[in-house]
């Protein structure tokens, strides 16, 4: 049995120079958001997740997407409908997709030096006419609908996100707005700490719970294979009033490789059962 096939995750703060194609300004804010108490703008990728816990060891959250590795030659990314409504009219449906992921402007620019970075690309959909991004990727982490005409709130009918043109990386299912799939990337650099975790069940059954699992790699140094400190895991018991909420679920940071990623999943304690993961990861640059 499999989960969900849908994760919502967003990346906040990247700065106005990391977000690109947004000409209607429909990301709120250019993506500004308060780190949780703080009340400071840090950089940081959030991550929400509901559903029925599974019994695979260390499922996805989201359900497993297709990888792509651009490190060696950054691709473009085409953004495709099912339905001709999906389209970037008043009257469609799913107006827009903004795709998370580590990018360039161009293979030349990257070949003569550009830093990859992280951010976010607004592609205007097209219904049935592939669009391709204007930006080229090391690696794609999500793509979300951001935009919606007076059709409907949700995506009419699938929306792929592919490369190249036809290879489905991720996919957002009709009716949802979000891609499958829940592995992080980061620009090599970048200072990596995830943070905040909450889990918590939507019912309450005595001796039920989750284990959520962050599998990292890549990180320090390319050949990070330590098992001692890749796998990290923290649960939660159903049947009490309290979520389980942790701090610090890294207690310092890790410098990212170009191969760097966390890799996010949960497995049921019992039986299956209904929770929601809300997770936050500290992005910051070296």
């Amino acid at each position: 049995m499999a989960g969900p096939t849908w994760v919502k995750i967003r990346l906040w703060n990247p700065g106005r120079d990391c977000i690109w194609g947004d000409t209607s300004n429909v990301l709120p804010h250019f993506l500004e958001k308060p780190y949780l108490d703080t009340g400071k703008n840090y950089r940081f990728l959030e991550v929400f997740w509901v559903g029925a816990t599974q019994a695979a060891a260390g499922e996805e959250l989201g359900t497993v997407a297709t990888a792509k590795d651009g490190v060696a030659i950054p691709f473009q990314i085409t953004v495709d409908c099912v339905e001709a409504n999906d389209t970037d009219a008043a009257t469609g449906d799913a107006r827009k997709v903004a795709i998370i992921g580590v990018s360039v402007s161009s293979i030349g620019a990257y070949n003569e030096g550009e830093t990859p970075v992280l951010g976010v690309e607004v592609i205007n959909l097209n219904g049935t006419t592939a669009v391709t991004s204007t930006r080229y990727y090391l690696r794609l982490i999500h793509g979300y609908v951001c935009d919606w005409g007076s059709g409907g709130a949700d995506a009419k009918g699938a929306i792929t996100i592919e490369s190249p043109a036809a290879t489905t990386l991720q996919s957002i299912l009709a009716t949802y707005n979000e891609s499958n799939g829940c592995v992080l990337y980061f620009a090599e650099n970048d200072s990596v700490r995830p943070d905040y975790i909450r889990l918590g069940p939507t019912e309450h059954v005595i001796a039920d719970g989750i284990t959520f699992r962050i599998t990292a790699s890549g990180f320090d140094h390319t050949l990070n294979v330590d098992p001692d400190d890749a796998l990290n895991t923290f649960s939660h018991v159903s049947g009490y009033v309290q979520d389980a909420v942790y701090r610090d679920a890294w207690v310092a940071p890790k410098l990212a490789t170009s191969t760097a990623k966390l890799t996010l999943s949960e497995q049921l304690v019992a039986t299956t059962l209904n929770y929601q993961i809300h997770h936050t990861i500290l992005v910051g640059k070296q």
